[in-house]
């Protein structure tokens, strides 16, 4: 074995240009495509509509995780590099700003009434071994929430994930597992 030096290109193929401006701009389209299901959030939700936004919120996630994990590393190389650095604080801002433009979903899913909240957890259990709770891609990233039992204010540290269940590690609830 030889070792050589790490390549961060599989996470983002540059840092600036055209190359870096796409990966940007589609993340962007894809927060303000997300924003629009704003409306659609409620109790009586349907499930279909759940798993649409749902995987909405993985590619947000996905796409805000390579940007992330890639700053953050180039960073790690050379904590004196200033190009770096100041890529990192870009990438931290910016997601950041998209992160707050998103907020809205992990609000209303703690805002959830439980019959609610307990129906649109049962999609792990409804789907079957066939959907997408079985066949999620290889990239393992999830976004969470937290959410209150039984009308609670407080959450008591328990987060719900949002996430095919290959994106949260294997745990065995899936979507909305409690963790």
């Amino acid at each position: 074995y030889t070792q050589s030096r790490w390549t961060l290109k599989k996470l983002l193929p540059a840092t600036s240009g055209a190359e870096f401006d796409a990966v940007v701009s589609d993340l962007k389209s894809r927060v303000t495509a997300f924003e629009a299901h704003r409306a659609q959030l409620s109790d009586e939700m349907d499930e279909r509509e759940f798993l649409q936004v749902l995987r909405e919120v993985e590619q947000i996630g996905i796409g805000s995780h390579k940007l992330g994990a890639y700053a953050g590393l180039w960073f790690a190389e050379n904590t004196q590099d200033g190009n770096a650095l100041t890529f990192r604080r870009q990438v931290e801002q910016m997601l950041t700003e998209l992160g707050n433009r998103t907020l809205f979903f992990s609000l209303w899913w703690k805002s959830l009434n439980d019959d609610a909240a307990a129906r649109l957890e049962r999609l792990r259990d409804d789907i079957g071994p066939a959907s997408l709770f079985e066949s999620a891609g290889d990239l393992v990233l999830h976004g969470f929430g937290q959410r209150a039992r039984g009308g609670e204010q407080n959450c008591g540290g328990e987060q719900v994930v949002f996430g095919l269940r290959e994106q949260v590690g294997g745990h065995p609830r899936g979507v909305g597992g409690v963790v």
